[in-house]
This record gives structure tokens, C-alpha cells and sequence, in this order.
């Protein structure tokens, strides 16, 4: 799965709380901004601009499958993170999140690999 992801060594930017701002406020400008979660993340800062590009671009697929209560960064990134740079064996969470999470990574497949 990792092969849609940038690679870490094309990464020019620190990851810090500033630059994980400015991509959330960029990708999600009406959203309650949350960064803890993804200074935490073993994710470079540009695989984490490129979960948060996907998702943005695809909020339609989140919408529709969550609901307006489950649009939040957090839950929203988290479904990302899990389908662009997890294997599915270790998706966590119900049925259903798992359900979702599929269903994102192939559209983003479909999308970005054809």
C-alpha cells in the first residue's frame, strides 16, 4: 500500500506543530485544527500533506459513508492514515470502520494507480 505514499526521503520540511497546522488549516480550512495525534504519527510531514490532500479531495466519500458528526481531523485523518499507510490486517476499529476504510483506499487506488 505504502507504493501511493511520498517517500520519506522527499521530505524537506520539519515535522513540528506549525507546519502540521498550516497543511491541516490549508486542506481543512472550516475544521477545529488537531495536531497532537499526528506529531505522535511515525509519518513524515509530506506523507501526512498527501493523507490530508486525499482526504479533502475525497470528503465527499467520508460525508456519505459518516455523516456530518463524523467529520472531524482527527477521525477523518484517521481513516487515512489506516487506509493509505497501514496493512489492512492491522486496521482497528468495528466492522463497519473497517468497511470504510477499505472502501477509501480503493477509491484512492483507483484514483492514483488505475
Amino acid at each position: 500500500m505504502n507504493k501511493v505514499l511520498p517517500s520519506t526521503e522527499e521530505n524537506i520540511y520539519p515535522k513540528n506543530i506549525e507546519n502540521l497546522e498550516a497543511i491541516l488549516k490549508y486542506f481543512f480550512p472550516d475544521y477545529e485544527i488537531q495536531t497532537d495525534f499526528l506529531l505522535e504519527s511515525s509519518l513524515s510531514i509530506n506523507q501526512i500533506e498527501f493523507i490530508a490532500k486525499m482526504v479533502s479531495e475525497n470528503i465527499f466519500y467520508f460525508n456519505s459513508n459518516l455523516g456530518i458528526d463524523g467529520l472531524k481531523i482527527k477521525n477523518l485523518m484517521s481513516y487515512g492514515i489506516s487506509a493509505l499507510s497501514k496493512e489492512e490486517s492491522s486496521w482497528e476499529g468495528s466492522k463497519s470502520r473497517k468497511r470504510i476504510i477499505e472502501g477509501f483506499r480503493d477509491l484512492i487506488l483507483h484514483q492514483y494507480v488505475g
